[in-house]
């Protein structure tokens, strides 16, 4: 996520503060650009990581000591 999206994207708005002007690389026209977009989609990898091995694994391991704790208090 980092390498694929957020440091060329950043790299981009700091040529673009550098020869516009901050006030363009803040403005919704700057960051709706096609080539920001297309850096945006490079971030989805990093997420599609962060999902697959971190949330989903703590959603299962959450839900397995819910599960347990309900049976052993129902006694």
């Amino acid at each position: 996520m980092l390498v694929l999206s957020l440091m060329p994207a950043g790299f981009i708005q700091l040529w673009d503060v550098f020869s516009s002007g901050y006030w363009h690389a803040r403005s919704v026209e700057f960051t709706n650009s096609g080539l920001l977009s297309f850096f945006g989609y490079f971030r989805m990898l990093g997420d599609l990581v962060f999902i697959f091995f971190g949330a989903i694994p703590f959603f299962i391991a959450s839900w397995k000591v819910w599960r347990f704790n309900s049976k052993t208090s129902v006694k």
